[in-house]
Formats: structure tokens, sequence, C-alpha cells
């Protein structure tokens, strides 16, 4: 690059130097030129610095565009450089964070490792005993979904036979009401059509009736024109044969006695010859244009007539139509309103069903979702014998309808009055699914027998809580009173202690404890009496755990 540069400033000084040398000869050899030839010499010298500035702005802008792809050229050399080692660079850096993290991830996965297999192994326990209890409870889900299923059949069985009569009835009336509707429209619209056969024979006997009448009058006024123009043009003929008579005495009069103008007469003649031919072609013009005007006002005035009869004769049949449509109209209008009435009324129907059905599969769905949540909380007695057998004779049944024959008293026995109610009157007659004929009371002994099991089993934890509280209440006052008797307080001797011997006295009071009691002898009976509480507080929580 240095050396272009240094041979494009020789080239430059040296262009420089030529131009200075020539500007010298030039000076010298102006003083002879003319004031033409300086002008065309300033000229030149002109256009040669233009192109001498123009190659050197060449020359530099060459020198700019090397200079800068070399650059350029130096700069991407650099940036791969760069990039190469920084590529390296990061590498390291990257392989060293990715060990680290491989070392954590291989740490938090052994420990990830051994937590799932410890929770696969209580899962693989939990799935066994779960799977257990699976088939216990499909059994009985299974048992309950098939009787669900026969009821709800029967109960589906009774609804679509219903809902298939009321669509019986629905499609025969529609048929009915469609097919006296179809065979109206079908006489109406061969009325109607009679009707435009009819209107189209009139017509054409109009038009055939008209267009003679119009064929006869024009060949009526056709030949009347021929007659009257004949006529008027022998009138013509003879007015002008009788003016040309008068014309030529007055010309030859004329002539004798103005002989001068005879010249300027005859222009005028052949003036008012010329003019008589336009006159008598205006004139037949003007005559059958009259002719025609009287013709067409004749058969518009016919024409009229007979489009204002045609007219009236329309317009009423269409009133006529416009009366048969408007009562059909009413009619479809008073059909339609029924049938939407009653599609109303089936969609309404359909819909308070259909939301009947959702009412109750909701609820079943609950019963369901109880009975699943009271399945998990049956013991293993309650899920291989769900119902307990019954031990009820029919000798006891008849025994209590015969002690509860009269009215019940207040405080008697109302639940044995409900049950001989129940066996005497019995209810409506129901059918199970396997064709046992049952009544409405009996078909919830089941669920019976479970309430009254949940509420004993109730009652009897309400009396074991009961019993097990008076006894923690118990224990809690022994050990009171034993604490009291081993600690010394201003409490403990604010309060009556028999457990507190002073000098062979005690401050609570004896009145309850023999006098052959160990614990009157002394000071030395209090260590026994403790002994003893705690022994007997033992024996208590013993007890309660055995229950």
């Amino acid at each position: 690059t240095k050396a272009l540069s240094t041979k494009r400033l020789q080239s430059s000084t040296q262009l420089k130097m030529g131009k200075k040398k020539g500007s010298g000869k030039k000076r010298a050899s102006k003083a002879k030129l003319t004031e033409e030839e300086k002008a065309a010499l300033a000229l030149s010298e002109e256009v040669a610095a233009k192109e001498a500035a123009m190659q050197q702005a060449e020359f530099a802008m060459k020198f700019l565009r090397e200079k800068l792809e070399q650059e350029e050229k130096y700069t991407r050399l650099s940036t791969k450089k760069l990039n190469t080692q920084w590529r390296a660079i990061l590498r390291r850096a990257k392989a060293e964070e990715l060990k680290k993290d491989i070392k954590i991830l291989s740490q938090t996965f052994e420990r990830v490792v051994d937590r799932k297999d410890s929770v696969l192994k209580s899962l693989v326990c939990e799935l066994e005993e779960a799977t257990l209890q699976e088939n216990r409870m499909v059994q009985t889900h299974v048992a309950q979904v098939d009787q669900l299923v026969d009821m709800h059949e029967s109960v589906m069985d009774k609804l679509h036979g219903e809902f298939g009569e009321s669509l019986q009835t629905t499609q025969s009336e529609f048929l009915i009401e469609r097919r006296a509707i179809l065979e109206r429209h079908e006489r109406d619209l061969a009325n109607v059509k009679d009707m435009l056969f009819a209107m189209n024979m009139q017509h054409e006997d109009f038009t055939t009736h008209t267009n003679s009448d119009y064929d006869s009058q024009r060949d009526e006024v056709l030949t009347k024109n021929i007659e009257e123009r004949e006529q008027l043009k022998q009138e013509l003929e003879q007015v002008i044969t009788d003016l040309w008579e008068v014309f030529q005495q007055a010309l030859t009069n004329y002539k004798q006695t103005t002989a001068q103008k005879q010249a300027e007469f005859e222009k005028l003649r052949s003036d008012d010859i010329k003019s008589a031919a336009t006159i008598e072609r205006q004139t037949r013009k003007l005559n059958r244009l009259a002719d025609k005007v009287a013709a067409m006002k004749a058969q518009i005035a016919h024409t009229q007539r007979d489009v204002d009869e045609r007219n009236r004769k329309l317009k009423q049949e269409k009133e006529t139509v416009l009366m048969n449509f408007q009562t059909l109209k009413k009619r479809m209008n008073r059909n339609r309103t029924k049938n939407r009435e009653r599609l109303l009324e089936l969609t309404v129907d359909s819909g308070s069903c259909m939301g009947l059905l959702a009412e109750r599969k909701k609820r079943a769905e609950a019963v369901l979702q109880l009975c699943t949540r009271c399945r998990n909380l049956e013991t293993e007695e309650e899920k291989v014998l769900p119902f307990y057998t019954e031990t009820v004779t029919l000798d006891e049944i008849a025994q209590i309808k015969s002690e509860v024959g009269g009215p019940v008293e207040e405080g008697g026995d109302a639940p044995a009055a409900m049950a001989a109610d129940a066996v005497d009157e019995g209810g409506p007659m129901v059918s199970t699914i396997d064709g046992r004929a049952i009544t409405e009371f009996h078909m919830l002994d089941n669920f019976w027998k479970r309430f009254n099991k949940a509420q004993l089993d109730k009652v009897a934890v309400e009396r074991d809580q009961a019993d097990l509280e008076d006894e923690n209440f118990r224990l809690r006052s022994l050990l009171k009173q034993y604490l009291d008797g081993i600690t010394v307080s201003e409490a403990v001797l604010a309060q009556d202690n028999t457990l507190l011997i002073v000098n062979g006295r005690t401050n609570g009071p004896m009145s309850h404890v023999p006098v052959g009691d160990r614990r009157v002898g002394g000071a030395g009976g209090t260590g026994i009496t403790a002994q003893n509480l705690a022994l007997n507080a033992q024996h208590t929580q013993a007890r309660a755990a055995a229950r």
C-alpha cells in the first residue's frame, strides 16, 4: 500500500509540474493571441483543470477504497482469531461448570433415587392392601350397581313406554293435520292454475280481436287518405291552372306596361315555382302527420278503454287472490303457532325430564360417594358381613302388635308402635329385582340396619368416652391428692390435708377414717399411703389401656 501511495503521489506531482510548465508557455504566448483565441484557450484550460481534478479524485477514491478493503480483511481475520480464543476459554469454563453440575446432580439423583425407593416400597405395601380392599369393594359395588342398573332399567322402560305412546299420538296428529293441509294446498293450487289458464285464454282472444280491429281501421284510414289526397291534388291543379291563366294575362299586361322589370319578374317566377313546390311538399307532409295523429289518437283512446277494462278485471281477480292468500296465510300461521306451542311444550317437558334425571343422577352419585366414604371407614368384619341377620321372628312381631294394639301412651315404646303400625298397614306393594313382592317400608331394611348399627356404635362410643372421662377425672383427683401429700407449699398448708401430721395430729377431717387405720398411727403411714395411691393409679391406667 505504501508503494502504491508513493507512485500515486509521484504521478500527481508530475502532472502538476507539467501543468506549471505548460502554463508558463501559454502565458508567454497569450500576449500574441486575440480575444477569441484567449477565450478558447481559457475554456480549454478550465476543461483540462476539471479533468485533472476528476482524475485526482478518482485516484484518491481508489486509494481509499483499497485501503478500506484491506482494513476490513484485517478486521475479519482478527475477529476470527478473537472468536476462536474466546470460544476455547468459554469451553473450558463451561466444561468446569458442567462437571460441577454433574456432581451435584448425581448426588441429588442418588438421594432422590433412595427416597423414591423407600416411597415405592411403602407404596407397594399400600398397593397390596388397597388391592385387597378394592377387590372387596368391587364385589360389593358391582352387586349394588347391578341392583341400581336393574332399577334404572325398569324405570327407563316405563318412561320409554310413556314417551313412545305420547310420541305416537303426536306423530299421528301431526300426520293427519299435514295431510289435510297438503290436500287443501293442492286444491287451492289447482284453482289458481285454472284461473291463470282462463285469464290467458281471455287475453289471447282479446289480443286477436284487437289486432283484427286495428288492421281493418288501418286499411280504411289508408284508403280514405288516398282518396282525399287525389281529390286535393285535383283541386290544387284546378286552382293552379286558374291562377296560371290569371298570371299569364297579368304577365302580358305587365310586359306591355313594364318591359324593364321582365328579367326581375322571371327571377321572382322561378322563386315562386320553387316556393310552390316547397309549400306543396310541406302541405302533404302536414296532411300525413295530421292523419297519423288522428289515427294514433283514436287508437290510443280505444286502447285506453281496453286497458282500463282489463285493469279493472285484473284488480278484481287480484283482490280475490289476495283474500284467498290472506285466509291461507292466517290458517298456516295458526297451524304454525299450534305446532310451535306443541313443540315448546314437548321441549319444556323433555327439559324438565332431563333436569329431573340429572338431579336423580346427581343424588345417586352423591349416595355412591357417601357409600365409598363409608366403605373406607368400615372394619374388616363389616366389609365381609355388611348386614346383620334379623333375629326378630314372626311370633315376636305378632306379640309386639298385640302389646301396642291400643293407642300408645305418653312415655311408651314409640319405635315398637311405629314398627307395629308399619307391619299392620304394610303400605303399597312393590316388586324387587328378584321378583319378590314387598312393601315400601321394607325396601329400606338394609339401610335401617346400617343406620341402627351406626347409631348403636355412636352411643357405645359416647358411653365409653363418658366412662373414660369420669375415670380420668378420678385419676386426676387421686394424683392431685398424692402430689399435695408429697409436696409442701403454702396452698397445701392452707388446705385440709390428712397426710400432713405434726406431733401426732392432722388438720384434715378424720371422721371417715377408722380408728384401726394405719394412717392414724403416726407420720410413718404417709409413705405407705402414697405408695398405695400410686399403685392404684397404675392399675386404673392399665385397665383403661386394656379397654
